[in-house]
């Protein structure tokens, strides 16, 4: 495994990750579609945060992105059980309707729709040895990588 891309602070880029580091990298994000979202992509930090920066980068983003795809689904889930309730009480049968409709639109547009179109393009990106950063999550996961380089140097 190459530990290459994406650069820290300071290093050049100077080959392309290998075939393996690349499959790696995708397989973080495609364990989402088989309901590994958290368990694969865990793993692999573990496994390659010492041998590929390319692959810990990509597994961290694809942790990150699982995660805000949970605190969305749990967020959205009361808010529309709250606002059902809340309709229910006052006795608003078209506005609850109406209610269940648009929060179920919500739900599989922001909750699912977008980052599994998200988790499928990150996944195309480092099969063919790119670096997308999701906006936000990209900016999270070279923060955390950062702080682990650090904490790996601090180690040596």
């Amino acid at each position: 495994m190459t530990n290459l891309t994406p650069p820290g602070p300071g290093q050049t880029v100077t080959a392309q990750p290998s075939s393996e580091d690349r499959m790696v990298a995708a397989v973080a994000y495609l364990s989402w579609f088989v309901g590994m979202y958290l368990v694969v992509p865990v793993a692999i930090i573990f496994w390659a945060r010492e041998r590929s920066r390319f692959v810990t980068f990509h597994a961290i983003q694809a942790t990150l992105l699982a995660l805000m795809m949970a605190v969305a689904a749990a967020v959205s889930t009361v808010g529309y059980f709250i606002v059902m309730i809340v309709a229910a009480l006052i006795d608003a049968a078209v506005g609850a309707e109406l209610v269940f409709l648009l929060g179920g639109a919500f739900f599989v547009t922001v909750v699912l729709l977008l980052p599994a179109i998200a988790a499928l393009y990150a996944a195309w990106c480092a099969f063919h040895g790119d670096t997308w950063r999701i906006p936000l999550i990209g900016w999270l996961a070279d923060r955390v990588l950062a702080a682990s380089d650090e904490r790996l140097e601090g180690k040596r």
